[in-house]
C-alpha cells in the first residue's frame, strides 16, 4: 500500500513538474515577442524622427529604415516561431519586395 501512494505522488509530481516546465517555456516566449514588439516600435519611433528631421542625411535615413525593416521581419519570424535571422546574414540580402506596412499606418492601427 505505501508504494502505490510513492507511485501516484511520483506520476503527481511528474505531471506537475511537466505542467510548470510548459508555464515557464510560455512565458519564455511571450518575453521574446514582447522584447521583438518594443525593438519595432522603438524602430518606428526612430524612422518617424528621422524623417521628420531635415539635419539627418540619407545614408542615416537608410539605416533607420534598414534598422526598422529588419525588426519587422524579426517579429513577423518570431510570431511564426522561427527564429530571426542573425545580423550578418540580413546584411548580405537585400529587401526582395516592399509588401511591410510604412510606419505611419502602423501607428494609426495601435
Amino acid at each position: 500500500m505505501v508504494q502505490s501512494k510513492n507511485k501516484e505522488l511520483d506520476v503527481a509530481l511528474e505531471l506537475f513538474n511537466a505542467e510548470l516546465e510548459k508555464q515557464k517555456l510560455k512565458e519564455k516566449e511571450l518575453a521574446v515577442v514582447k522584447k521583438a514588439e518594443k525593438k519595432k516600435s522603438d524602430a518606428v519611433k526612430a524612422l518617424q524622427q528621422a524623417e521628420k528631421n531635415p539635419n539627418i542625411s540619407q545614408e542615416e535615413k537608410d539605416a533607420v529604415k534598414s534598422a526598422w525593416l529588419k525588426a519587422d521581419d524579426d517579429l513577423k519570424r518570431i510570431l511564426a516561431g522561427e527564429e530571426p535571422q542573425a545580423e550578418e546574414e540580413t546584411k548580405a540580402e537585400e529587401p526582395a519586395s516592399e509588401d511591410t506596412e510604412e510606419p505611419q499606418a502602423e501607428e494609426e492601427a495601435s
